[in-house]
């Protein structure tokens, strides 16, 4: 009876997460007093007509209604992106051309190999004013695997940042792309990333374990390892490293339940 309840426990806990993300993503401008990043606004620029075609993607992390979809970016440099995939024998890959405002093709990006296809979208993931394109590759239990694309300034080619695993990505205050995953039944692992280059680069990962008697939190934990880039930080040490990562609303948000 225990396990059963403490699987139902999981469950929510991990429901909580996601509608965490959820919410910051529907989240009004705030200060970065209340440990949420600032929504940037993002300016009109002069689009091309809407061209018939395929429907518009659905929410990330949902099966796919249609092998084929488009987005458009709301950033000032307004980029949009058609989808295309083709599943051959249980393979999927997909193409996605991007054009400009004036509809003009800039560039043809390409996934191979894709599990569980899911719908790609745009987030601006570091605070800079550009959205990042975000393609689901391997839709997983509980854990989905994504291609980061990234442009700067007023880029009109992305460039493939690299791969974020969890069942959330989440932007700090502080611009840091969090990358919540679950290691085990009841232990997470958050991993902070910050752009350098036009590439995801690791700097640390807060580890979280919680206990429970089989419906509540008894007792957790949050560790914070190197990932590479702690001197990064202008932290002197993991001790200073752990009062600062172990602190942000990602990591509490797991903390709490």
């Amino acid at each position: 009876m225990g396990r059963i309840s403490a699987v139902g426990y999981l469950i929510a806990l991990t429901a909580s997460v996601l509608a965490g993300c959820a919410e910051s993503d529907t989240a009004q401008p705030v200060s970065e007093r209340s440990g949420v990043a600032e929504v940037r606004q993002p300016r009109t620029v002069s689009r091309a007509p809407e061209p018939d075609g395929p429907p518009a993607c659905g929410d990330l992390g949902v099966p796919a209604d249609s092998p084929d979809c488009r987005l458009r970016s709301r950033d000032p440099v307004g980029l949009a992106f058609t989808v295309r995939r083709t599943t051959v024998d249980g393979r999927t890959d997909a193409t996605i051309e991007v054009t400009g405002p004036d509809g003009a093709a800039t560039q043809t990006l390409a996934e191979r190999d894709i599990r569980h296809p899911s719908d790609p979208s745009l987030r601006d993931l570091d605070g800079d004013g550009r959205e990042e394109l975000i393609v689901p590759l391997h839709l997983a239990t509980p854990n989905t695997r994504y291609a980061v694309y990234h442009a700067s300034g007023a880029a009109t080619e992305l460039r493939r940042a690299g791969e974020l695993t969890g069942v959330a990505i989440d932007t700090t205050a502080d611009g840091y792309v969090a990358s919540t995953a679950r290691d085990a039944q009841l232990s997470w692992a958050v991993g902070f990333w910050r752009f350098a280059d036009d590439v995801l680069t690791p700097v640390v990962t807060a580890r979280v374990r919680l206990d429970t008697d089989g419906t509540r939190i008894t007792d957790s934990t949050c560790t914070v390892v190197d990932a590479g880039g702690l001197s990064d930080t202008e932290l002197p040490s993991l001790v200073e490293a752990r009062e600062r990562f172990c602190t942000e609303p990602v990591v509490l948000r797991i903390l709490r339940g």
